[in-house]
């Protein structure tokens, strides 16, 4: 017997390493990237969300490739509710930790999601924990030793909104933990020469203000950095030799603009920068260059489309050198970013390169040191999930199996167009105005890309015995 199931496809690309790519990921629904990590096989792994699997409402979705952005594996993990992804890191031996948040019965909350998965892919253990109202888990980083540190959001019953800089082990016992003093979600964590740092909005009696505090890794706090402006808003750290940088926003009359505070590792202020546009531009994240870094952000004012990116190199005080805008003519929204050797990866999502308008997980990649250069010719790739799940064949089948033909035969409208694909993205075929198309002699896997009165549809087809 035969069956058609119905999933999501990418088609296949060979990535050349030495020029510009926008590659699009994920499935039929919605999609984001928001991590973004540099493998120690000198690969790519990236995490995000995916909206695409059948029978759940989102999943996380991770994409394992080698340095020239192959494909190696893809996966959503999750149950049939909801699990948010929100940061990703590596531990020594190549595995991967992601974590993020999950809820399966709406009425009693979210709950703390992690998740560990081997090298080669295969998930080693999904954890869900949490004794608040509801918990969920932000940022994290992993020490030498494999430690993981993060920060826990959680409502209490009494009605507290806390934040805590928490130690954990594999199993989810908190081995020591750090109330921070916020109502809003830290920017980041990062990890530096054995010092843990996070930058959030601090509590103060008129409002809040930007502060970095400097952790120990028993959770001793050792450092505060302030910012000279009270109306920061701060979305990205960075910490390395040139010392603790914070990207964000401050206001500028009616528009959102961009800011900048490098600081020395004394505390005090290296450089500080509000810039004054007319016209909304903030960042949100930043890399390290050989000569300072990468900050990436967004626009809504610069005439690409309703949301773009903004990709800027700039020296170690955050003076800007070079660079400009990325994306669609829809929505692209940043998600994280990785610089190796000057080379820039920044993933995310957009709306404008999906067929059906829903947003995709994206990466954008640039080897140059010059970000002038920002072309943004979009490739799909062949990172997909592959998993089998039944589907209700009376309410969401677009293809029937006619078991005495050896054809697929459409049950409604022909479509325009049909392409069929196999899991490593060939194409087998293309047709045009038919509504029967040839069954693959081989058993297995296999992809449909159709078009129906101006509309995009991907079916996934099993094929077996």
């Amino acid at each position: 017997m035969k069956k058609a199931l119905f999933f999501f496809f990418a088609l296949s690309s060979k990535i050349n390493f030495g020029q510009n790519q926008f590659l699009v990921f994920g499935s039929g629904a919605n999609d984001s990237f928001n991590s973004v990590i540099r493998t120690a096989d000198h690969g790519w792994c990236m995490a995000g969300t995916t909206g695409g699997e059948i029978g759940s409402q989102t999943d996380v979705y991770v994409v394992k490739t080698d340095n020239d952005f192959n494909c190696l594996w893809s996966l959503n993990v999750g149950a049939e509710g909801v699990e948010i992804e929100t940061d990703a890191v590596q531990r020594s031996n190549g595995e991967i930790i992601i974590c993020g948040y999950s809820v399966d019965n709406p009425s009693l909350g979210y709950e703390n999601y992690l998740v560990r998965i081997a090298p080669n892919g295969n998930v080693l253990s999904q954890l869900r924990w949490g004794d608040a109202i509801w918990n969920r888990l932000h940022h994290m980083v992993v020490d030498d030793a494999n430690q993981v540190y993060l920060i826990e959001e959680s409502y209490e019953a009494n009605g507290d909104h806390l934040f805590q800089l928490k130690a954990i082990d594999d199993l989810g016992n908190t081995l020591w933990s750090m109330p921070l003093s916020t109502s809003i979600l830290p920017a980041e964590l990062k990890i530096y020469q054995n010092k843990l740092y996070v930058a959030f909005q601090e509590d103060v009696a008129n409002g809040s203000q930007l502060v970095v505090h400097q952790f120990e890794l028993d959770g001793t706090l050792s450092g505060i950095f302030i910012s000279p402006e009270t109306s920061a808003i701060v979305h990205g750290l960075v910490v390395n030799v040139f010392g603790v940088t914070v990207v964000g926003e401050h206001p500028n009359g009616v528009f959102r603009n961009p800011y900048t505070c490098v600081f020395n590792f004394d505390t005090s202020v290296s450089l500080e920068q509000a810039f004054n546009y007319d016209y909304n531009a903030w960042y949100t994240r930043a890399g390290v260059t050989q000569e300072g870094y990468t900050l990436v952000g967004e626009t809504t004012s610069l005439g690409l489309g309703m949301v773009d990116w903004i990709v800027h190199r700039t020296n170690a005080s955050c003076q800007f050198i070079n660079g400009g805008t990325v994306g669609s003519a829809k929505s692209d929204l940043v998600g994280d970013v990785q610089v190796v050797n000057d080379s820039v990866v920044v993933v995310g999502s957009s709306n404008g390169f999906a067929l059906n308008q829903q947003n995709q997980a994206v990466l954008y990649f640039n080897p140059s040191s010059n970000l002038n250069n920002q072309d943004i010719t979009p490739f799909a790739t062949n990172c997909f999930y592959v998993g089998i799940d039944p589907i209700n064949r009376d309410s969401e089948m677009q293809w029937l199996i006619q078991e005495e033909m050896a054809n697929w035969t459409c049950s409604g409208d022909s479509p325009s167009l049909v392409r069929l694909f196999d899991l490593s993205g060939r194409c087998l075929g293309n047709w045009q105005n038919r509504n029967q198309i040839p069954l693959p002699s081989q058993q297995g896997m296999y992809f449909l890309q159709y078009k129906v009165a101006e509309k995009n549809y991907t079916q996934k087809i099993l094929l077996h015995p």
